[in-house]
């Protein structure tokens, strides 16, 4: 066993430089805002600034170097994420100072390999005792974080096989995403050839107040005790982060007991109720309720639309989640005085288009058959996936 430490030359600080005049007198300059949420890095970015390469040589990035976050966390981003450097072009790439790089020392280290280990911990949070504020901005103690961590590393073969693994395994999952998002398109286009703006409605549907289209439209609340309240096991309790448009994140799905749940009967989930974010960062993600998940009850951030005779449940979510619909959500959202929210009588005046239930039956088959085939492309794709 030894430390991550060990592994690296001492970090190498960020350099930010000076202004540039131009993009064409600067070098490019990647800033945490470059880290993507898989850990990667976008190049769609690049700011430009006016560094002495030949001063600062040594923070010229290098092919495997690991770049990794110092400050400016937050506490939904704590410091601590970190990409790995595989750009190898005619470009000398620096990082910010609000970041540092991590060099591998000696030779029979694959520096993907302990990248994927550093990945791990931050998913994990284990860099968060290594984290102190300044002015209010959180940082990251590097060398103090590193020196504690110990791990017990395999020889270079079997670290090549596992990075060669896990790098496969990333192709799979980023393929699946690829995929995903074609089929999400395909359920857009289908809804906008056969509706139109829903909006606008150029198609002239026929229209209904959202209270007069569903039997119910209410929101829920978080039980007395917060957090420290939540079970392991019990009746499902909603809330924003699991709601999102289209699908059911089921990511941190909390659980209430019976004694709770009788204080929310009000707010008692029924099969293909529409759940609808009406509060905060997620308000507007909007999607139907999975029947695996109930009994269930919501909290106050996510309200339920139960729908009647004339709108069907899936078509309804269409609507909302549409790219029209979605814009004069959060412009009623953010509209309010405080924090985006989409109050009760809000949404109550929501005009929906109602096309004959014939056509909306037809277009919520098509997202059933869309749906049955990323459950079958989600199983195909896990038979390749190597865990990291």
């Amino acid at each position: 066993m030894a430390t991550l430490m060990s592994y690296f030359a001492p970090p190498i600080a960020g350099e930010w430089g000076d202004e540039a005049e131009d993009n064409t007198d600067g070098v490019p300059v990647l800033r945490t805002t470059n880290f993507t949420a898989d850990g990667r890095l976008s190049y769609d970015d690049l700011t430009y600034r006016s560094i002495d390469t030949e001063k600062k040589e040594n923070k010229i990035l290098q092919p495997g170097d690991i770049i990794i976050e110092k400050s400016g966390g937050t506490p939904q981003k704590p410091v601590g994420r970190c990409v790995y450097f595989d750009r190898d072009d005619e470009f000398d790439y620096f990082c910010s100072n609000f970041t540092a790089i991590l060099r591998a020392n000696p030779e029979d280290v694959n520096t993907k390999y302990l990248w994927y280990i550093l990945q791990e911990h931050y998913k994990t949070r284990q860099c968060l005792k290594y984290q102190y504020k300044t002015n209010g901005i959180a940082n990251l103690d590097i060398k103090d974080y590193l020196s504690h961590k110990e791990i017990e590393l395999p020889s270079r073969e079997v670290q090549d096989k596992r990075v060669e693994a896990m790098d496969y395994s990333q192709y799979l999952l980023d393929l699946h995403q690829e995929l995903l998002d074609i089929m999400d398109n395909a359920v857009k286009s289908r809804f906008v050839e056969m509706f139109g703006d829903p909006v606008r409605n150029p198609m002239n549907w026929e229209k209904g107040l959202l209270k007069d289209i569903t039997s119910k439209i209410g929101s829920g609340a978080t039980p007395k005790g917060g957090n420290a309240s939540y079970k392991n096991e019990g009746i499902s309790l909603i809330r924003s982060m699991n709601v999102h448009n289209g699908y059911f994140d089921y990511k941190g799905l909390a659980h209430i007991d019976g004694e709770q749940a009788s204080l929310l009967d009000n707010v008692n989930i029924e099969s293909k109720d529409v759940l609808l974010n009406i509060t905060g960062a997620s308000v507007a993600r909007c999607c139907v309720v999975p029947d695996d998940i109930l009994p269930a009850r919501v909290n106050q951030h996510v309200c339920i639309l139960r729908c009647k005779d004339d709108i069907l449940p899936m078509f309804l979510n269409a609507v909302l989640i549409s790219d029209q619909y979605q814009a004069k959500l959060w412009n009623i959202a953010e509209a309010g005085a405080t924090r985006q929210a989409l109050s009760k009588e809000k949404i109550e005046t929501f005009q929906i288009i109602l096309p004959p239930i014939s056509l909306q039956k037809q277009f919520a088959n098509f997202v059933d058959l869309i749906d049955k085939s990323k459950l079958l492309l989600g199983k195909v794709v896990s038979l390749g996936h190597v865990p990291k």
